[in-house]
């Protein structure tokens, strides 16, 4: 029987899929060798400090997939006859993102990506850099010894940063990246257009002046890497002034640094707002991590006071909204990890990958469905 000793989870939601991803790479790299005897279900739930239904949830996904497979009074068992894929997609990710609220898309993006390549014969297996920032200059060593070995044929990067994008873009194997950096075979969020969809539906609602409270957190380019911070703020003043909308410094509510509590910033930032003696008519609130922060402030605003609001909200995440009127700005995980499997696919084939741009969309619905 096999002791799952070493699993580290992250205390945080969402267990089921961090259970999913960490049992799965365990089968593919053989350390679950074929023929594995699983723990027994109520008892291993017990060992890994959640409950039953959580592990037999994060169980039915592998068995879907005919990596295990449960045998009437024996138990759960690592298949021996495993169907072999026709390819195994490794994904990056340069930092844990399991107990990270801000990191919510990319937990989507996964998911997206995994049900994706299970449809299509293909199987996904995680690789996370737990290693300090400073230390990713460095290829992480387990990941240039699988694509060595054959062990992966394609890699998608989800989430990466300015020190590892430079060894992850010469890797020997296609790739495909979900990053701001400058590179030709990436997927991006089209920023602009996402910006553009929020002030015109606010300026169709007769706002005249308009404020931002945004967790994007200004930075520099270096070395490649191209921070989101550099264009967004530039972006949206230039597309503000285009529609003739006063936006004033003052109403433009932005953190120095990563935020560690987004929501918190959020809630704050519209207080701040709030107590200015001229506040706009319109916001425009992004990422939907920092919009729970601002919602959950609106609820102490008298609704004939409130500003018309566009609020950026990822489709499909399970966010605690408050019941107020807006505009809902989305961008769809699925669309984004068809995008990435689209790229490995080109290059699979020889051919040339170019950047990828994934639309925005707004809801036509004031009220969040």
């Amino acid at each position: 029987m096999y002791e799952m000793v070493n699993l580290e989870l992250k205390r945080a939601e969402p267990i089921q899929h961090q259970l999913t991803w960490l049992i799965r790479n365990k089968i593919l790299s053989g350390e679950m060798p074929e023929g594995t005897r699983l723990p027994a279900g109520l008892a291993w739930a017990k060992q890994l400090g959640t409950n039953y239904f959580t592990l037999h949830s994060a169980l039915l996904p592998l068995v879907k997939e005919g990596l295990i497979e449960r045998r009437p009074r024996a138990g759960t068992f690592v298949r021996s006859k495993r169907p072999v894929p026709s390819m195994v997609i490794g994904v990056y990710c340069c930092r844990s993102f399991w107990n990270m609220q801000h990191l919510g898309f990319t937990r989507m993006v996964l998911d997206a990506l995994r049900c994706k390549l299970a449809g299509m014969g293909h199987l996904a297996r995680l690789w996370i850099d737990e290693r300090p920032e400073d230390a990713q200059f460095e290829p992480l060593p387990e990941l240039v010894q699988a694509i060595r070995d054959n062990e992966i044929q394609g890699l998608a990067v989800v989430l990466a940063n300015k020190n590892d994008i430079g060894w992850l873009k010469e890797l020997p194997v296609p790739t495909s990246f979900l990053s701001g950096a400058h590179l030709s075979n990436k997927i991006d969020c089209d920023h602009i257009q996402l910006i553009e969809l929020a002030l015109d539906r606010l300026v169709v609602q007769g706002c005249r002046t308009v404020g931002l409270i945004s967790g994007v957190c200004p930075g520099q380019s270096e070395r490649g890497w191209q921070h989101p911070g550099t264009r967004f703020y530039d972006d949206y003043l230039a597309l503000c002034a285009a529609r003739g909308l006063d936006h004033r410094n003052a109403w433009i509510r932005s953190p120095l640094e990563e935020l560690k509590s987004p929501e918190l910033f959020g809630y704050i930032e519209f207080q701040k707002l709030r107590e200015q003696s001229e506040r706009p008519e319109g916001l425009f609130v992004f990422p939907d991590v920092v919009a729970t922060g601002v919602l959950k402030a609106l609820l102490d605003v008298d609704p004939v006071a409130r500003p018309r609001l566009a609020i950026h909200r990822n489709r499909g995440m399970n966010l605690d909204f408050p019941p107020i009127a807006a505009n809902w700005i989305y961008c769809d995980p699925e669309a984004v990890a068809d995008g990435l499997i689209l790229q490995i696919s080109r290059q699979a084939d020889g051919e040339a990958a170019p950047h990828v741009v994934i639309p925005y969309n707004i809801s036509d619905q004031e009220e969040l469905p």
